[in-house]
C-alpha cells in the first residue's frame, strides 16, 4: 500500500476524533504550534493540553491499527 493510502485512512481516523481532540492535535502536531500558543488559542490549561493529546493519540492509534496495519499486513 502507498503513502497516499495511509494518509487517506489517517484522514478518516482524524475526522472521527471528537472536535476538541482533533483541534488540539491539529494545532500541536500537524501545525507544530508551541504548547503555550495552543493553550491560548483553545483557552485550556497546559495539563488539559497534554490530556487531550494523549487521548487523541490513543484514538488515532486504535483506528490506524484497525484500518491500516491489518490491511497493510495482509
Amino acid at each position: 500500500m502507498s503513502k497516499k493510502d495511509f494518509w487517506s485512512i489517517f484522514e478518516k481516523c482524524f475526522a472521527a476524533l471528537p472536535r476538541p481532540l482533533a483541534d488540539t492535535f491539529a494545532l500541536r502536531e500537524l501545525e507544530e504550534r508551541p504548547p503555550a500558543d495552543v493553550c491560548g488559542d483553545l483557552e485550556i490549561t497546559e495539563s488539559n493540553l497534554w490530556v487531550r493529546l494523549h487521548r487523541a493519540r490513543l484514538l488515532l492509534k486504535e483506528c490506524l491499527e484497525k484500518n491500516w496495519f491489518k490491511v497493510a499486513s495482509e
